[in-house]
């Protein structure tokens, strides 16, 4: 097996291993570090969530990384993002 080969399958491992969670996909993939009150939001696995909290908290944010977790952990998923503007979707 060539290195490239071997490199490949590394990160596919690591890809792999980090979609069954998804705090640790917006870490290792995404590189994004939640702070722990964002933390049970992540890993909420209901299929419907009402977040009640302030502004400024990451709401908005958390919402694409469960979308995007979602969409690539999910073979046949597709995901719809509404939004009352355009640029906001």
């Amino acid at each position: 097996m060539s290195e490239q080969e071997r490199t490949i399958q590394e990160y596919a491992k690591f890809y792999h291993e980090a979609l069954k969670n998804e705090v640790e996909f917006a870490e290792k993939i995404l590189d994004f570090n939640p702070y722990p009150y964002q933390k049970p939001f992540l890993l909420d696995r209901s299929p419907l969530i009402a977040a009640c909290c302030g502004r400024q908290v990451g709401k908005t944010t958390l919402a694409a990384i469960k979308a995007l977790h979602f969409t690539l952990a999910n073979n046949a998923s597709q995901v719809l993002i509404v939004a009352p503007a355009y640029g906001r979707a």
